[in-house]
């Protein structure tokens, strides 16, 4: 397709039809160069015009109050507040005017923000710089045209409030004067419409801070209660027992069993701080630098077996892992395994001997694990209870039941979309089954090898 200057005098016999900004005149393709002025602080301009945050908005009524006053003051039936963008005009209101915004090729008032009073076209049909204008030469068939730039308070014109009719005329001077501070009364609005919305902002902001702050202090209170019940108890246990030891004579295999059970008391104690802090560290911050990979599920199991597998074994309890081989682990492996950790640990807890195992399925990308005891069960009171969800301000003897454990996972699974459910009967062990939602399905490639 051939390319013609738009100045050259031949293609200034065209109509413009195109609201692009490139133009058409038969097969032949116009290479447009602007058909309006440029103001000289033209970038400054549309820095003060984005920073307003009002294009492609929707309607207000106060804006459309305006034109709809304009076209009454001035008689006309059509009316905009047209905003000068980059390479178009949009109107925040129109009256009149079927499109939302159109080129600033064909805009009119693009000649209006280069001024600073009103830009007044009596008949644009015979005016050399827009007769060739589709909206003149077509729909809406503009003839009268009369502008007043939007000068921002930094002086700044981002557009204009104008009136237009089909027909040629003029505006007398009250008409002006009306426009005039009708346009300075659209710049008012979109300040206080901008300082509004700074406002919603800090208050958001603020709100934001409030809540986390609220959530941070809740989490000390929880961390500073957990200690107080569940740590110094075991702790001070311990040092009960010293003190006996060294206090009285005991025998090497008295010895050496209250050593073990110093020892176990000790772990647990770990891990339950350890525990503690894992959860405090996600609960203070949801974006805790926990990563997705591609961990098998049956590793972060392998993990908890090994750790746990000295406490199974003084109980005479056989730690079973049934996971399948290729499935990836739904969520990041830190809190995976803090979940299978404690539930497991929660299993052997109440198991006297016999088996604890994990299996784990996925259906419909959710991720089902299920920790299944031959413990000693729970009755259909306690087991309701854990199913209902507790938490820190239920008694004492609830506290025992479910464990700070339970507690912590049941958080976790608010926070991850996913659930607990507890299967049981007295004397015929505890099944319990944590659900996870996986975004994506992931899977090991068929060659891979998993190191036990």
């Amino acid at each position: 397709m051939q390319k013609i200057n738009f100045f050259n005098p031949r293609a200034r016999l065209m109509r413009i039809s195109c609201k692009s900004g490139l133009f058409c005149l038969g097969d032949t393709l116009i290479q447009s160069m602007n058909t309006y002025p440029v103001p000289a602080n033209e970038e400054q301009r549309l820095k003060e015009l984005y920073a307003y945050n009002i294009l492609d908005t929707e309607a207000e009524q106060d804006f459309t109050d305006i034109v709809e006053l304009a076209s009454y003051i001035c008689d006309a039936p059509m009316s905009l507040i047209s905003l000068i963008d980059r390479n178009r005009q949009w109107f925040k209101a129109r009256k009149g005017i079927s499109d939302q915004e159109m080129s600033r090729q064909i805009a009119i008032c693009a000649h209006t923000i280069a001024g600073t009073g009103p830009f007044i076209v009596p008949d644009a049909s015979k005016d050399q710089r827009f007769q060739d204008f589709s909206t003149v030469t077509g729909d809406p068939y503009v003839r009268f045209y009369a502008g007043v730039p939007l000068v921002t308070p930094n002086g700044f014109n981002i557009g204009s409030l104008c009136v237009i009719d089909n027909k040629p005329r003029h505006l007398n001077e009250q008409q002006e004067k009306a426009l005039t501070t009708l346009a300075t009364q659209v710049i008012k609005l979109m300040d206080e419409r901008a300082n509004a919305r700074r406002h919603q902002e800090v208050a958001r902001l603020e709100k934001l801070q409030n809540t986390a702050l609220e959530r941070m202090m809740h989490t000390q209170r929880r961390i500073l209660t957990i200690l107080g019940h569940d740590a110094r108890a075991p702790l001070y246990a311990i040092n009960q027992m010293l003190k006996i030891t060294g206090r009285t004579a005991v025998s090497n295999d008295d010895l050496k069993s209250n050593l073990e059970l110093m020892s176990n008391q000790l772990g647990a104690t770990l891990i339950m701080i350890e525990d503690l802090l894992s959860w405090g560290k996600n609960h203070l911050n949801s974006d805790s630098g926990l990563t997705l990979k591609n961990i098998p599920l049956q590793d972060i199991v392998n993990d908890v077996m090994e750790l746990l597998k000295g406490n199974a074994e003084l109980k005479n309890i056989n730690l079973v892992n049934k996971v399948p081989v290729k499935m990836i682990s739904p969520i990041p492996a830190t809190m995976m395994n803090f979940i299978i950790r404690n539930l497991v640990n929660n299993a052997i807890k109440f198991t006297n001997s016999g088996s604890v195992s994990i299996t784990a399925m996925e259906k419909d990308s959710i991720v089902e694990v299920v920790v299944i005891d031959t413990g000693i069960g729970m009755g259909p009171q306690q087991l309701e209870h854990l199913n209902r969800g507790v938490n820190r301000t239920a008694s004492d003897a609830a506290m025992h039941d479910s464990g700070i454990g339970i507690i912590m996972i049941q958080e976790f699974m608010l926070q991850l979309g996913g659930d607990i459910h507890f299967t049981s009967k007295k004397g015929s062990g505890t099944a319990v089954s944590v659900r996870l939602p996986r975004k994506a399905a992931l899977q090991l490639p068929d060659n891979l090898t998993l190191l036990n």
